[in-house]
């Protein structure tokens, strides 16, 4: 057998993602957590986790599990606590049935077409990168995300799907993250379906830049390159 002094367990180099499906409410609807476990979690960094369900007021719900969670002590693990906290509080946030068919749906009439450049100090975590595509569906959004440090996300559409977008986005964890730019667009640029762009690297680490200068200068977009990075 081994002493306690001789049991060392070196610490991970890359955060935990992983997803946990729950049946709540009297309809058994699903509720997703998607959990990300910090390189120093629990001794000195807690858990980000976020909430997803159609049945539920994401924002809200989101909003009070942050708090509940910052609450918590840290140096102890605590997703016990967490799932605990969503079984017992989910009823609170609940969507009424009439108001989920229509919730994601715009009056395109009443709503003007926007453009949205998202500034974050960087995008790494598969959760959230998945999760970015699943909002952009979810809203019927267009444009693209380049992870890395820094990242970048532009979306395009109707501008209040637009502004939920990033409502969402916004309520996650983040180092630094904010909306660099955003207007009114008379048209939709070429951008097309939302999808990923992937910098190469020429030194391991940080993604080549000029490249996203030449994808955005093709799709007739490459002042905005210049504005991001407060090149004018």
């Amino acid at each position: 057998m081994y002493n306690a002094d001789e049991l060392i367990l070196g610490s991970r180099l890359m955060p935990v993602d992983f997803r946990l499906i729950l049946s709540c409410g009297e309809h058994n609807y699903k509720v997703e957590l998607s959990f990300q476990l910090p390189t120093n979690y629990p001794s000195a960094a807690r858990p980000n986790v976020l909430i997803r369900s159609l049945n539920l007021n994401e924002t809200e719900a989101n909003r009070n599990l942050k708090s509940f969670i910052d609450d918590l002590p840290l140096g102890e693990a605590v997703i016990h606590e967490v799932i605990a906290w969503v079984q017992d509080n989910v009823k609170e946030y609940e969507v009424p049935e009439e108001v989920q068919v229509d919730v994601y749906k715009i009056d395109e009439s009443e709503d003007t077409l926007y453009r949205m450049w998202i500034f974050s100090h960087h995008l790494y975590s598969i959760t959230k990168r998945r999760d970015i595509l699943t909002l952009t569906k979810r809203f019927d959004l267009r444009g693209m995300a380049v992870p890395g440090k820094p990242a970048i996300i532009v979306v395009e559409g109707w501008k209040k799907a637009c502004g939920s977008f990033w409502e969402q986005v916004r309520s996650w964890n983040w180092q630094k993250i904010f909306v660099k730019h955003e207007e009114a667009i008379d048209t939709l640029s070429s951008l097309g379906k939302f999808r990923e762009l992937i910098l190469e690297s020429a030194n391991g680490k940080s993604g080549d830049l000029s490249q996203l200068r030449d994808v955005l200068e093709e799709h007739g977009l490459g002042v905005y390159f210049r504005k991001m990075f407060d090149l004018c």
